[in-house]
């Protein structure tokens, strides 16, 4: 391999450059391959840096470049949280959050179900719980009261009992999970292709004048209560039950609170009219389950 010599300069060329000082122009004569400059040469690159590839672009066209591609994929990405986003403002994402720690008013620390010290065995008991004798005292006493103010006017109307009161609530829940809530109860109790369980329990008379008589409050004082509560015709009954659920029924960690419309023809002020809909009011109720 052939070395690379610089060319000699003559003595009194030298002492004069030296005294002179450097000319700008090239030394004629001198054959080397000194006529090429170093910062010339466009494969020249600088120690301590990288050689730019033949298909890579300029500093400037790279900057402009970086910055179209970040302007197109966060537009890219604001179409994607448009594409989840719903009517109401919710975002539906693709991946579960990540998992935290529970919140220490979060943890349940008893089992749900039953509280303790209630036990249920059959669905007789499950009622217990919840519909006490307290509750079916109550309602006795306000269905007898009604029915010694209508045996002043009309006729003399016997007092029920507590059997015949839970024989009316059984023939009604009876009724319901049987789909038969819009036939008459003549129907029920006389047509043979009915159950026979509405005749064997008690008479057809007996029947209406206990739903016709049936109470929650005492009526004489419902005027004066009326006036701040709209619900006062069964505001005790109700809260009484709402007591019972609160001690003797822990919920799950899983629990929907919704609403309910029920057909309803009697005459309140709490009532949702609902125009497109077959039955047009209906009371609504709120539910947990």
């Amino acid at each position: 391999m052939a070395t690379w010599r610089p060319a000699r300069i003559p003595a009194d060329l030298a002492r004069d450059m030296i005294l002179n000082g450097w000319d700008e122009e090239p030394i004629g004569g001198i054959d080397s391959e000194s006529d090429i400059s170093d910062v010339e040469d466009p494969d020249y690159c600088p120690p301590g840096h990288v050689r730019p590839s033949g298909n890579q672009p300029a500093p400037a066209e790279q900057d402009q470049s970086d910055t179209e591609e970040s302007s197109e994929s966060s537009e890219e990405e604001m179409d994607i949280v448009s594409n989840r986003m719903s009517r109401k403002g919710s975002y539906w994402a693709e991946l579960p959050p990540t998992q935290a720690k529970t919140p220490s008013h979060n943890l349940l620390r008893s089992r749900s179900g039953p509280a303790p010290g209630f036990s249920t065995v059959s669905p007789i008991d499950a009622w217990k719980l919840f519909i006490t004798d307290s509750i079916l005292e109550e309602v006795l006493r306000c269905t007898n009261m009604e029915g010694r103010r209508v045996a002043t006017n009309r006729k003399r109307v016997e007092k029920a009992s507590k059997e015949e009161l839970m024989a009316f609530i059984g023939l009604t829940i009876l009724a319901g999970s049987e789909k038969n809530w819009d036939v008459p109860i003549r129907v029920l109790f006389g047509s043979p292709l009915h159950n026979p369980m509405y005749k064997a329990t008690m008479s057809i008379g007996r029947f209406e004048d206990i739903r016709r008589l049936l109470r929650f409050d005492d009526k004489r004082t419902r005027a004066s209560r009326l006036e701040t509560d709209h619900m006062t015709a069964f505001r005790y009954i109700w809260d009484l039950f709402l007591v019972n659920c609160r001690q003797k029924f822990i919920p799950s960690d899983c629990v929907t609170v919704d609403e309910q419309l029920v057909p309803f023809r009697g005459r309140t002020k709490f009532l949702v009219v609902y125009a497109k809909q077959a039955c047009q009011v209906r009371h609504k109720d709120i539910l947990g389950l």
